[in-house]
């Protein structure tokens, strides 16, 4: 959709993520015994990362404002 705007992005899309966890199981490759049942759509992302297409980076829930309660 940038493109559509003349807008060249370079290197992966970065995605702020409040849960450690899910980043570290889209950086570690080694598919574990308990990450086994996890939605296929999770798997997706951890491909999208392993792949560059997209970077998770850790932001705290205070901060984000999409949260604002």
């Amino acid at each position: 959709m940038l493109e559509d705007f003349c807008h060249q992005h370079q290197g992966p899309t970065v995605i702020l993520c409040d849960n450690v966890s899910d980043i570290k199981l889209s950086r570690n490759p080694v598919m574990l015994g308990r990450s086994k049942y996890i939605d296929v759509r999770y798997h997706f992302l951890r491909d999208l990362c392993k792949d560059g297409v997209i970077e998770l980076e850790f932001y705290k829930s205070e901060d984000q404002a999409a949260d604002i309660s």
